[in-house]
């Protein structure tokens, strides 16, 4: 029982010693220029495509987003670009890009929409959104964070 207690007595007294310091890391930051870093949380883009002639929706046609020049990476597995419509979204597209890094604090982003479907002449279009600085990134879709591209009729080809 004795040999016990000073087991225990002896680790104790070890738990209490100081532990060694650790400056190597800090030291090393001591150069580095602080900066902050801003997330830009893109926001969730929808549209419908119609028939120009008749207004029902057109089915099969594929609409790619794109971010300054380069198809955009969705924010989350499962949402697809380019994405294709079909008779359960009624030709109704959506998007959520996923959101950018940068050292502003805010980013002005060129998005362009293509569309494409084999009986309609391709249509493509552009709009300039600028994007907050955050210093998180949201994982859900926000109501504040919404951009409705509207009815977009194709010209039968």
């Amino acid at each position: 029982m004795n040999r016990a207690v000073e087991v225990v007595g002896r680790r104790r007294r070890d738990i209490q010693k100081p532990p060694a310091r650790r400056t190597a890391f800090l030291d090393s930051l001591e150069d580095v220029p602080l900066r902050l870093t801003y997330f830009y949380n893109m926001p969730h883009i929808f549209g419908r495509i119609v028939d120009a002639r008749d207004g029902r929706p057109v089915i099969s046609a594929q609409a790619t987003l794109w971010i300054n020049d380069k198809v955009s990476v969705p924010a989350e597995p499962g949402w697809q670009n380019p994405y294709r419509t079909n008779e359960q979204t009624r030709g109704y597209f959506s998007f959520w890009p996923q959101a950018e890094m940068g050292d502003t604090d805010s980013l002005k982003v060129d998005m362009r929409i293509s569309l494409d479907h084999g009986g309609y002449k391709p249509l493509s279009f552009r709009r300039s959104v600028k994007v907050p600085g955050e210093f998180f990134v949201h994982d859900y879709i926000r109501g504040d964070k919404l951009l409705d591209i509207g009815t977009i009729p194709l010209e039968p080809g």
